[in-house]
């Protein structure tokens, strides 16, 4: 599979080329929820520390990161070289000093407020979308952008994603949000997993296992003034202080040794909470979180598919569903989420993922980014690349699909200005300040944005017209036309004669067919080449030589300065 073009920027922004794909022997990409996000880069092409990698990986979203390590090896008989490289937001934020204490005066900081405390040593990234609304406090004192981030999400909730704008010069601008779901909330994938299946590895974490749970809330106030028992589900449960998982009970339930049964229970807690319906809202839609085992499931997607199981288009962060039928008799539904993914950019099929129904906290996923060079290894794999297949692109249809499917959309109709449809709400429709993608319709005009310029308007960099469409890329896997040519119509291919024109047709140009190589001069062939001989067309010939006749003008054989030797029509 054919690697998708990474632009190489020195660290003060200039452009320095592309990743040289026939170079590259291995490259893999690893991302997780609230964790890592780095590119683990194998080739020969000389690269230099703090160089930046750009990348827009299948899903349309452009990738930074930053080379930080650097191994070489000269065992193969030239230089090997193994980059690892960072997240671009870990490693800016890591260089940057923080010293705020939000929401430590008295008054609760909002999730806002907090992220803009994290990000004040920079310039280079800015607050983008917030969604967490809870309020809170904590220490960022004397510390760095990176470490105050790890602390916003431990104390606020939510989790971390980076949006980079790129233009023609690079990187225009760097946004942080801050959302409470990465990736599709609603599971749009079902995998069977069964006791047999073979190359998924399968594991249960140690932890006790309950089917009912009783929540409590907030602690009430007492007549006196103080605070007692705390809040409870009763007088919203029909007088019964717990919630039961129906569907673990027969597998987690336990003889009671008089005929009858216990329920293994737990205790959860939410001290916001001092309403009882409110309480059992919130029981209800955590309680598969307390009551489900905690599993990973963890393969690539080749031995996925050969378990009958199809994880192409599915994103970091997508929920899904595992119906597990290793647990005993009755199978049991466990909704997950893709946790991880190491993406092979040379082989598809070796991607590994690993679905889970536990998340853990920034604080300790993040722990793993901060590795040193000594953890980086130069390990060259026998690779063969391939061009991208229609398979490859019913695979990309998925998973734009899936995004699509996760989008929210929000329509508008101004009189005279056409609709535009944003995936968030805005308050100015005619702007769309808070949402980053649009599609806009006017009379006879389709048009699509997913970034903006350095002035803040719209790009739109994919328009449909009547009988025509412009964007920046187009993916099919199968294209049927008549000819192709350059904007300037310089070059043109010929589909229905088998024919290539190098250079406009009214100047010199050069004509590649099924016979012969031929040269022209507008309408006139002066030369051509068929088989290992040069032909000068006789009429040519007369030409010059009548040209020649009536002045000095001839042809000579030339001595080029590299040495070569050409016939050229001289004055």
């Amino acid at each position: 599979m054919a690697l998708p073009r990474i632009t190489v920027w020195s660290h003060d922004g200039a452009a320095l080329g592309d990743v040289d794909p026939e170079r590259v022997v291995d490259a893999i990409a690893t991302r997780e929820v609230n964790g890592e996000d780095s590119l683990e880069l194998t080739t020969t092409q000389e690269l230099t520390k703090g160089d930046r990698l750009l990348w827009r990986d299948g899903m349309g979203s452009w990738r930074e990161y930053v080379v930080e390590g650097v191994e070489s090896d000269h065992a193969y008989g030239q230089p090997m070289h193994a980059y690892h490289c960072v997240w671009s937001l870990q490693y800016d934020l890591s260089r940057t000093f923080v010293s705020a204490m939000p929401g430590t005066g008295g008054t609760p900081a909002t999730a806002q407020q907090a992220l803009e405390a994290a990000l004040g040593g920079t310039a280079r990234w800015q607050v983008g979308y917030v969604e967490p609304t809870e309020t809170g406090s904590a220490s960022f004192f004397r510390t760095s952008g990176w470490e105050a981030l790890r602390t916003l999400v431990e104390t606020w909730g939510g989790e971390v994603r980076a949006t980079v704008e790129v233009g023609l010069g690079g990187v225009q601008a760097r946004w942080v949000d801050l959302v409470r779901h990465v990736g599709a909330e609603s599971p749009t994938r079902r995998y069977d997993y069964g006791g047999d299946v073979q190359g998924i590895v399968r594991t249960v974490l140690d932890e006790p296992w309950t089917c009912r749970v009783v929540p409590l809330g907030a602690a009430l106030e007492t007549e006196g003034g103080g605070y007692g028992r705390k809040l409870t589900i009763e007088d919203a449960n029909g007088g019964v202080m717990w919630l039961e998982d129906a569907e673990a009970v027969p597998l987690v339930r336990v003889p009671d040794g008089a005929g009858g049964w216990e329920y293994p229970t737990q205790i959860v807690e939410n001290d916001r909470i001092k309403d009882a319906e409110a309480l059992k809202a919130w029981a209800t839609e955590h309680l598969h979180d307390w009551t489900r085992p905690k599993v990973a499931y963890e393969a690539t997607v080749a031995q996925l598919a050969e378990a009958g199981m199809d994880a192409q288009g599915v994103a970091v962060g997508d929920e899904c569903y595992v119906v597990d039928a290793a647990f005993g008799t009755v199978p049991i539904r466990i909704q997950t989420r893709l946790l991880r993914m190491e993406e092979h950019l040379l082989d598809h099929s070796q991607d590994a993922l690993t679905f889970s129904n536990l998340v853990d906290g920034l604080g300790s996923q993040l722990d793993q980014i901060a590795r040193g060079v000594a953890d980086v290894q130069s390990q060259v794999t026998d690779l063969s690349l391939n061009q991208g297949t229609p398979e490859y692109v019913r695979r990309l249809i998925e998973r734009v699909n899936a995004e699509a499917n996760a989008t929210g959309g929000y329509t508008y109709i101004t009189q005279g200005q056409g609709i535009r449809t944003y995936d968030r709400a805005v308050t100015d429709p005619l702007v769309g300040a808070e949402a980053t993608q649009v599609v806009e319709v006017k009379g006879g005009t389709i048009r699509i944005a997913d970034s903006r310029d350095a002035s803040g308007d719209w790009e739109w960099r994919t328009v449909f017209t009547s009988g025509h469409i412009a964007a920046d890329v187009v993916t099919a896997a199968n294209i049927t036309a008549g000819y192709i040519q350059s904007a300037d119509g310089g070059t043109r291919i010929d589909l229905d004669s088998n024919e290539v024109r190098l250079g406009a047709a009214d100047s010199f140009h050069v004509v590649a067919n099924d016979s012969e190589l031929g040269f022209y001069e507008g309408d006139v062939r002066v030369a051509y080449i068929n088989g290992n001989q040069l032909y000068i067309p006789r009429s040519v010939v007369l030409d010059r030589m009548q040209v020649g006749m009536e002045g000095t003008a001839c042809w000579e054989w030339v001595i080029e300065d590299s040495g070569n030797m050409s016939l050229k029509w001289v004055g």
